[in-house]
């Protein structure tokens, strides 16, 4: 097991910007929004690229994990993150995408999110200077690794959505004792329900 040390709060000089921080993502019309690219050192993992809306410093975080199909990487939230941002909430977001190891711009192992989910998500939690997500948030892949990670480590969130989830032993599932919210399209053919 990795020994994880948490930060009491992130600093903005924590966060590296992307050089191009908009890169695959459309442009800000409401500049309060406060989106921006960055790079995370995650101890133990490297670094984690990461789409950012929001105030680490107030608001609740919401981390996004995407799939693990070969073009999959946090892009795949832009949509749902942006609604959520121009939304009034009476709790502030803190919303964060990642781009887990050997996807998009993270460089790693791709087995690592499937092989490691609860020790990288809670180092990625820790390292964005949270003790605790408010939710995390999977599609597909990331949906089984954030299953997991909260079976692993269950003081990693207090709340979990999942889309079109995956995984074997889905009976074990049943552990989770925080408040799930599943989400499928039947109409996905990649994701069949049965």
């Amino acid at each position: 097991a990795r020994h994880i040390e948490a930060k009491a709060t992130l600093q903005v000089a924590d966060l590296v910007p992307t050089a191009g921080p908009l890169d695959n993502d459309v442009a800000d019309p409401v500049a309060e929004l406060d989106r921006r690219c960055v790079w995370l050192e995650v101890p133990g993992f490297g670094d984690v690229y990461c789409r950012c809306v929001g105030d680490p410093v107030d608001g609740e975080l919401l981390l996004f994990v995407h799939g693990s199909g070969p073009t999959n990487s946090s892009t795949f939230w832009n949509d749902v993150v942006w609604e959520l941002a121009v939304r009034d909430h009476a709790t502030p977001y803190y919303m964060v995408a990642i781009d887990c190891p050997g996807y998009g711009r993270s460089p790693g192992d791709r087995q690592t999110i499937r092989s490691l989910p609860g020790q990288f998500l809670t180092a990625v939690v820790n390292a964005l200077g949270f003790r605790q997500a408010l939710c995390l948030i999977g599609s597909s892949q990331g949906a089984c690794s954030v299953f997991n990670a909260t079976l692993e480590n269950p003081a990693i969130t207090r709340h979990v959505t999942v889309v079109h989830p995956v995984g074997h032993d889905v009976f074990r599932y049943s552990a989770i004792k925080q408040p799930c919210l599943l989400i499928f399209d039947t109409e996905d053919a990649g994701h069949p329900v049965k």
